[in-house]
Parts: C-alpha cells; sequence; structure tokens
C-alpha cells in the first residue's frame, strides 16, 4: 500500500523559520520544472507549488505556505503579494466628520529585488541598456529569470542589505500566504 502525498502545506511561524523557508523556497524555485513531460524527480513541484492564474491570465506557481511574522517583518514585501494586483477599488467615504491619513515612505529596495522586479515586467538584466521584452508565460519568464540571473552572476552582497527575510525572496506568494501579528513590532 504506497499512500501517494498529493500536496504539502508548510508552515513558518516566526522570524527565524521564515528566514529559513525563504532560502528552501528560493531553492525550490530555482529548481522549479513546468514541463510535464519531465520525470519525476526527487521533490515534486506540483506537491509544493500550488498552480494558479492571473486576473490576465498568465499562469503562476506559488508554494503552499502559511507564513506568520509580526508588523514590520516584511519591509518591501506587500502582505497581499504581486501576483494577483487588483486595481484599487475607491471606497465611499461615509465619514463626514475630519481625516487624517497617515502614511509611511515605502522602504527601499535592494539591488536583488529590483533586478527580480525588472526580470518580472519582461526587461533584461544589461548593464548599460535595458530594453523591453514582449510580455510572455510564466513558465517562460521563470525560465529566462534562472537564466540571466546565472549568466549575470553579478555580486549583490546582500550581507549588508539584508535586514528581513522578504529583502531575499526570489518568488511570489499567494495573497492569502503571509498572516501578519499586528499587535507587536519586529523592531520592538
Amino acid at each position: 500500500m504506497s499512500n501517494v502525498c498529493r500536496e504539502i502545506v508548510t508552515l513558518q511561524l516566526g522570524h527565524y523559520s521564515n528566514f529559513v523557508g525563504t532560502h528552501w523556497w528560493n531553492l525550490q524555485d530555482a529548481s522549479l520544472s513546468y514541463d510535464s513531460d519531465t520525470s519525476l524527480g526527487e521533490i515534486q513541484s506540483d506537491v509544493l507549488f500550488r498552480e494558479g492564474q492571473t486576473l490576465g491570465g498568465h499562469v503562476t506557481h506559488t508554494p503552499r505556505l502559511i507564513a506568520m511574522d509580526l508588523k514590520g517583518s516584511l519591509r518591501t514585501l506587500r502582505q497581499e503579494g504581486s501576483l494577483y494586483d487588483a486595481s484599487e477599488e475607491a471606497s465611499a467615504v461615509t465619514w463626514e466628520g475630519s481625516l487624517t491619513m497617515h502614511e509611511e515612505t515605502p522602504a527601499e529596495k535592494n539591488p536583488f529585488l529590483e533586478d527580480l522586479d525588472r526580470l518580472d515586467r519582461g526587461q533584461t538584466l544589461a548593464e548599460d541598456d535595458l530594453h523591453p521584452q514582449p510580455r510572455r508565460s510564466a513558465a517562460a519568464v521563470s525560465l529566462d529569470v534562472n537564466s540571466q540571473l546565472a549568466r549575470l552572476q553579478k555580486a549583490y552582497r546582500l550581507e549588508g542589505s539584508v535586514r528581513v527575510w522578504s529583502d531575499f525572496l526570489r518568488l511570489h506568494l499567494h495573497p492569502r500566504s503571509i498572516s501578519v501579528i499586528h499587535q507587536f513590532n519586529h523592531d520592538g
């Protein structure tokens, strides 16, 4: 009797486990196989990843993950992710009193995350000229991202710029993957 595991949901609870988990997911993303004709490896991607589709019809692969951390531990990563960018809906103002808006300037992304954003937009990582490429499927973009990062071998020096685990997270998360505990701050 062999029980085949169909899905694994990973729980990452706390800052340290999210650091370790980010390394794990970056490794899994680098070895992710989008080709259904390839032989099954030791780690089956469809067990760890969930296939989805964006509003634009692009196929996505997001980890089956629930990550919990404190407020302030995401820095540049949005809690709802960036894959399923729903347009911001204008909310109806029902309050007739005075309104005070408190905004925080977003944290700056390190060069590694900036380069990943460029690749997501379909741009190449040439130092001098960034030419936009035509939009492709998520599988083609991910394979292209891996090959461009490998060819470039850019020294990012993340040791000085990484403050939280999301500063070196390579892949996109599902909007419901992250749960933030707002009662406590990461920085104290």
